[in-house]
């Protein structure tokens, strides 16, 4: 009788929250002017942003506390948010500071207010109550492309799991690993692989870059709350530097915007293109899919290390 072959060993670990708490890109700072008040969905709630008058930037409940009025239909009045159906304002913190012909506060009348920081030229919101890490910092010398928004059909975070799964960056984008990466951990609350890689791909973009910049190449990835991601190609003397924030709309489908950044702004309509067509391809190969951890095996031992960290978060 021939011996059975011998099972892999199942890692078992678990799912990282539905909504976690963690930072996401808002906007850009030029994106929010003074006194403009836009409607933005955090995940699965409604809110709305603006700045006041000394130029604070503000995320709040989208729905007034009285009568649940769009406030995205308000006005900004010095640092307070009016509604536009019985002009209560409400401050920064979302408590109501005047209700018209009343001296009185009700004690319900508060809106949820959100954390909002602005570093580099952009914008970015904490979905939890307690900041819990601060933004990474950024190179102050490096401007921001117009945002790639992606619709993806799969969880949050697996946007930002795949740059910890060398077997898919090598089978889906033709990177075929040079030495085994691992994982380090410069903060609680990110986890950064470095992987060397021959570009192997046969798609025109990948002969592109072959042709160009040779076929060695490298990915600096680093996952902050998993919801924020710092990443650095490098291709000769090419580098690539992108912002990637991803975020929920639901259990199974969420939603990623990538940001390309430098310091040579005439450059960045060309690498947002290529950067583009990368994510469109990672954001296809995630169709559908619908993450099980307890089927990882052996040769994932480093996305199940990057999963078990997540989900400790």
């Amino acid at each position: 009788m021939e011996n059975s072959p011998k099972e892999t060993p199942q890692i078992v670990r678990d799912i990282p929250p539905d909504t976690p708490e963690s930072w996401v890109f808002l906007c850009r700072s030029k994106d929010l002017p003074k006194g403009k008040l836009r409607p933005y969905r955090l995940m699965d709630r409604d809110l709305v942003v603006y700045r006041t008058e000394s130029g604070t930037p503000v995320a709040q409940h989208r729905y007034c506390a009285h009568m649940g009025s769009d406030l995205t239909k308000g006005t900004v009045r010095g640092e307070c948010i009016q509604c536009p159906f019985h002009a209560w304002e409400f401050n920064q913190e979302g408590a109501c500071t005047r209700v018209p012909g009343s001296k009185k506060i009700p004690p319900f009348a508060r809106i949820a207010s959100y954390p909002v920081e602005e570093k580099n030229g952009l914008l970015f919101i904490y979905s939890g109550k307690e900041i819990a890490f601060p933004v990474p910092d950024l190179d102050p010398t490096l401007v921001a492309a117009k945002p790639i928004r992606l619709e993806v059909d799969a969880a949050w975070h697996l946007i930002g799991a795949n740059a910890f799964d060398v077997a898919h960056l090598h089978h889906v984008h033709g990177r075929q690993p040079l030495v085994e990466p691992k994982i380090e951990h410069p903060h609680p609350f990110a986890a950064q692989i470095v992987h060397q890689y021959r570009i192997s791909g046969v798609l025109w973009q990948d002969r592109v870059i072959q042709k160009v910049y040779g076929e060695k190449g490298s990915l600096d990835f680093t996952s902050w709350g998993g919801t924020l991601c710092l990443a650095t190609t490098t291709f000769g003397s090419m580098k690539n530097q992108m912002l990637i924030s991803s975020q929920p709309t639901s259990k199974n489908r969420s939603v990623t915007d990538i940001l390309v950044l430098g310091n040579t702004p005439w450059r960045l309509p060309l690498r947002r293109f290529f950067t583009r067509l990368f994510f469109k391809q990672e954001a296809d190969s995630l169709k559908n899919i619908r993450y099980n951890p307890k089927t990882l095996a052996e040769p994932d031992q480093i996305l199940a290390q990057y999963m078990t960290w997540l989900s400790s978060l």
